[in-house]
């Protein structure tokens, strides 16, 4: 995973804090097992609001999360319950093949039931 962080009109001191506490809170995706290649996150400043923008791709998945707070370490937070909340969805979504052969058992003991003559 690679992540690549981006600051516009943010003060220095901040830079380094906020680039290690979303590193740390980016940990959080991986039980998704989802394996974004790339992620970018974008820090901007207007007045005293700040607005973070993450986008996660993948082989076949891209996912993003826009938020705005006025503390922007619960910037970083809101943006990763909405990339936990897309990774979810799209985790319950896409069944394993295990899943898809129980399925497919399944419906193929319905038919061929001695009841069921076909």
């Amino acid at each position: 995973m690679t992540l690549e962080v981006q600051f516009r009109e943010l003060k220095a001191k901040d830079k380094a804090g906020l680039a290690e506490y979303l590193e740390e809170r980016l940990e959080r995706l991986k039980k998704f097992e989802l394996k974004p290649i790339s992620i970018r996150a974008l820090f901007s400043s207007e007045r005293q609001m700040i607005r973070l923008q993450i986008n996660a791709s993948g082989a076949d998945v891209f996912f993003t999360a826009k938020t705005s707070s006025f503390d922007s370490f619960e910037a970083v937070d809101k943006a990763i319950a909405k990339l936990t909340m897309q990774m979810s969805k799209k985790k319950q979504a896409s069944p394993t093949l295990r899943e898809e052969g129980i399925i497919s058992l399944n419906q193929k003991q319905q038919y061929h039931h001695k009841d069921h003559l076909f």
